[in-house]
């Protein structure tokens, strides 16, 4: 947020911000193997973060940095995502490996259960 806040408006304040994030300790250092990370967004309730880039979605927990359940597959790369205010839903915009195609995903996560794509009735 520090980040955001400085590169909305480059104040003084905003740079002590910047500056006293950037001396945080870091508590877990999340990633895995088989692509990159574009994009990540907090449940709510802040004890959820979904990663989500190169074809990849993963649901991890907040307290331990561990991943919850198993990534799912998405049709390209994914450029955003976020959670439905209830946490039982991510959303998501996707482009194809050249960037040319443009699409959206929904995906539906509960509990510990691996995330997976949403149908529609």
């Amino acid at each position: 947020m520090a980040v955001q806040a400085y590169q909305t408006s480059a104040t003084a304040d905003a740079r002590a911000g910047l500056l006293r994030a950037a001396d945080l300790k870091l508590a877990h250092l999340l990633g895995a193997r088989g692509g990159d990370i574009q994009t990540v967004a907090f449940s709510a309730d802040g004890r959820t973060l979904v990663s989500a880039g190169t074809g990849t979605l993963r649901l991890w927990d907040v307290a331990t940095g561990r991943q919850r359940g198993s990534a799912i597959a998405a049709d390209g790369e994914v450029g955003s995502v976020a959670f439905s205010p209830d946490g039982t839903l991510l959303a998501g915009a996707t482009t194809d490996a050249t960037g040319g195609r443009s699409g959206s995903g929904t995906w539906a996560q509960a509990g510990d259960k691996p995330i997976s794509p949403a149908t529609t009735d």
